[in-house]
């Protein structure tokens, strides 16, 4: 219960307050409350998401270089075969 105080021309010696029965779930508040527990949610997703594509990103550029690496050690290879053949 929450006590409200009265206007000063309805106040009477020895009540300043009033209490009112204010609904306990306001289902207004409920509201706003769920949608900033699912925004939240959605932001956290979003970020564990964007930390995930931002690993795989990583792991397929060190790839990258590990089969750019590989062609070009190829590459040699092919390159000093062909000299001694000729």
């Amino acid at each position: 219960m929450r006590k409200l105080p009265l206007p000063i021309d309805e106040q009477t010696p020895g009540a300043s307050e009033v209490e009112t029965t204010e609904p306990r779930s306001d289902p207004k508040q409920k509201a706003k409350e769920r949608t900033r527990n699912n925004q939240k949610r959605c932001r956290e997703k979003k970020k564990e998401h964007l930390q995930e594509l931002q690993a795989k990103l990583r792991e397929h550029e060190q790839q990258k270089m590990k089969a750019t690496i590989e062609m070009q050690r190829a590459a040699l290879k092919v390159i000093k075969e062909n000299e001694e053949l000729r």
